[in-house]
């Protein structure tokens, strides 16, 4: 029998008051849902952080201890792990007790070897949902070093494994120190893939190097709304061309409504530029793209090989090359093969024209 087998075996003779007592980290009311604490001091629950009581002190051990529809409530701290959550963990809930407390980072060394800081290494997820659905995560903090003993990690969070009704919401990525475009860091914030659906909702996605949020895979869907994207790197470096991508969907669905999406608005060559705000490829009747605002990109807003999408009332200012991109040809707007209505562009810089309109 396992360790949470026994507690809710003793919860439901004893009843959970007194299991509260007997275990401090994990609470199980008879035929609910078990509460799991993490805290960093090993001390939390059954109702606060402020306890004598032994908790968890690792996210990934909670983890490893749930079972499905069970709770992780994790206390302000630092947390160098790695976190997968795999099969059989449907329902479970992770969340910080505090917005933004709970400070995630991967680790320095050891760990497993997909994100093992050793120099040349392959980096893959900080945390991984692989499978299981109805997985709700919310109010953490994420950090990737950019110097010192380190390595760039592939995904901050990764939503695989055909996972569905995946929640992400009120959490913030970013690169940590002044060399955020360097060897270290990330390459993207938020990674859904491989027939996996989720809803993105108020994160806020900073210094990534490849894309801020990324929707990829024939069969994936996500709804992205109230994220922010920001390429703001501290650091300049000898670049010639932009890079990266704010948002970008591959041969995915997708809906977008009210997202923010920016980068560093510099004279100089040298300033790192992101690419396209938001980027789109590949996708047949499956992209909506509501209410968001992209700005200060070499791109604002790029559809490639896309058709039957709705494209409404977005706000593209200051992109240097095109506030608006369509290589479609169709019945559409402007002749392309997607309805675009309601954008406006500042400066206005549209292709093909019509697309877009001058903001007043």
């Amino acid at each position: 029998m396992s360790i949470l087998t026994r507690r809710r075996y003793i919860s439901a003779l004893i009843g959970p008051a007194l299991c509260a007592t007997v275990f401090g980290s994990t609470i199980a009311a008879a035929g609910g849902p078990a509460r799991l604490w993490v805290d960093d001091d090993g001390m939390a629950g059954p109702r606060s952080c402020d306890s004598a009581r032994q908790a968890f002190t690792s996210i990934q051990e909670a983890v490893d201890a749930a079972s499905a529809g069970d709770i992780i409530r994790v206390c302000p701290g630092d947390y160098t792990e790695e976190v997968v959550i795999g099969e059989g963990l449907d329902g479970l809930r992770i969340r910080s007790t505090e917005p933004g407390a709970a400070v995630l980072r991967p680790p320095l060394s050891g760990g497993s070897p997909s994100i093992s800081a050793i120099a040349g290494g392959a980096a893959t997820s900080l945390l991984r949902v692989e499978g299981p659905d109805g997985i709700r995560i919310r109010g953490f903090s994420m950090r990737a070093p950019t110097s010192g003993y380190c390595q760039r990690v592939g995904a901050m969070v990764d939503v695989t494994g055909g996972s569905q009704d995946v929640v992400i919401r009120d959490t913030h990525i970013r690169a940590g120190g002044s060399d955020t475009i360097g060897d270290c860091g990330y390459d993207s914030g938020i990674i859904v893939s491989n027939g996996s659906a989720a809803l993105l909702r108020d994160n806020g996605v900073k210094d990534f190097q490849g894309a801020g949020i990324a929707v990829l895979s024939t069969g994936t869907e996500a709804t992205l709304t109230g994220n922010t994207v920001s390429y703001h790197h501290a650091k300049e470096a000898p670049l010639g061309t932009a890079l990266g991508a704010g948002i970008q969907i591959i041969s995915a669905d997708a809906v977008l409504e009210g997202n923010t999406v920016d980068g560093l608005t510099s004279a100089a060559i040298t300033t790192p530029l992101l690419g396209t705000g938001i980027y789109a490829f590949g996708i047949s009747d499956g992209l909506r793209i509501r209410g968001s605002l992209v700005a200060d990109a070499s791109i604002g807003l790029s559809l490639v090989s896309v058709t039957g999408a709705l494209i409404e009332d977005n706000d593209l200012r200051n992109n240097r090359e095109l506030d608006c991109s369509d290589d479609s040809t169709g019945s559409g707007t402007a002749d392309t093969a997607n309805t675009w209505i309601g954008n406006l562009g500042h400066p206005y810089q549209s292709s093909p024209a019509g697309i877009c309109s001058q903001a007043p």
